[in-house]
């Protein structure tokens, strides 16, 4: 999976670490989701966080390490995205 640093630094940044992270898995068609990996100024410094929506906004990840924090990233949403094409399934037409 391809991760691309979003981060915007400003001029007077002592320390310029990425702290925002986005991958954008595509299926045939070109279609995506956007999958983000940041940190927020109301969370602790090394947390990170999930962004996905619908699924997930702002949601705290168990990882403080960056490459294994966005495979938890990876792992919640695969999951998210079973149960909901489960519950279409199970839906009556």
């Amino acid at each position: 999976m391809d991760w691309q640093d979003t981060t915007i630094y400003s001029r007077g940044d002592k320390i310029r670490e990425p702290s925002i992270w986005y991958c954008y898995p595509r299926n045939e068609h070109g279609h995506y989701i956007a999958i983000c990996v940041h940190r927020h100024i109301d969370f602790p410094e090394d947390v990170w966080l999930l962004s996905c929506s619908p699924f997930f906004i702002k949601h705290q990840l168990k990882n403080r390490n960056i490459n294994k924090a966005k495979r938890e990233a990876l792992r919640k949403v695969k999951k998210e995205l079973k149960l909901a094409i489960n519950a279409f399934k199970r839906e009556k037409k």
